[in-house]
């Protein structure tokens, strides 16, 4: 996905976190969820699930964030981050131009991202009225959480490729991942809670900087 799917993704997922729990995550999670298309991590590890070692990474980083009392070791604004940079990598999983099954050239790559941006526009304001709490699966720890994303992926490698599919599995698996990690993080420590301000979707120059 491109900077601006990232973004769309990000506060729609941030949006429906605060509906759900009343938690508010900062800005710089849904700056994260672009974050790793600007650093060495884009080297170190390729967006893509069939890389072991990318898989083992974000698997490891989620481990992490769920792990109790992890907001006594880092700072929110770094748990943020973290969780930001996961749903990243997810959002790629979930992305048929990341896949095996594309065999296409950069340019159809990027023309495939291009138009799943204009299509994440166009419907950015029907994502916000969508209940992802509803028929959600009942995830008790961060095993069955990993295995949800795993089998949820072997599901939609099963689906006809289309924005829409793209868009809705990538909103739906990171919804999942953060109810699970916020909700993990309350028991140890008390998350704040503020009034929302989104961030806008011109976000490339300050990304960059």
């Amino acid at each position: 996905m491109n900077t601006f799917s990232h973004i769309t993704i990000g506060n729609t997922v941030r949006d429906a976190m605060y509906k759900e729990t009343g938690i508010l995550l900062p800005v710089s999670f849904v700056w994260a969820c672009c974050k790793p298309d600007f650093t060495l991590d884009m080297i170190r590890y390729p967006h893509h699930f069939s890389e072991e070692k990318t898989l083992r990474h974000v698997q490891e980083e989620i481990r992490t964030l769920c792990r109790p009392g992890i907001l006594h070791e880092i700072s929110w604004h770094e748990f943020s981050v973290r969780l930001g940079m996961v749903c990243h990598y997810l959002c790629d999983f979930f992305c048929f131009v990341h896949n095996d099954s594309f065999d296409g050239s950069f340019k159809e790559h990027f023309l495939y991202e291009w138009r799943l941006d204009a299509y994440c526009r166009d419907r950015r304001h029907i994502l916000k009225g969508i209940d992802y709490h509803y028929g959600a699966p009942d995830i008790n720890d961060v095993d069955q959480l990993l295995e949800h994303i795993e089998r949820s992926h072997g599901q939609y490698l099963g689906l006809h490729p289309s924005w829409g599919i793209d868009l809705i599995c990538s909103v739906q698996i990171c919804t999942e991942l953060s109810r699970m990690v916020l909700q993990r993080a309350a028991e140890t420590c008390r998350l704040p809670k503020r009034k929302r301000r989104r961030i806008p979707r011109r976000l490339v120059s300050s990304i960059s900087q």
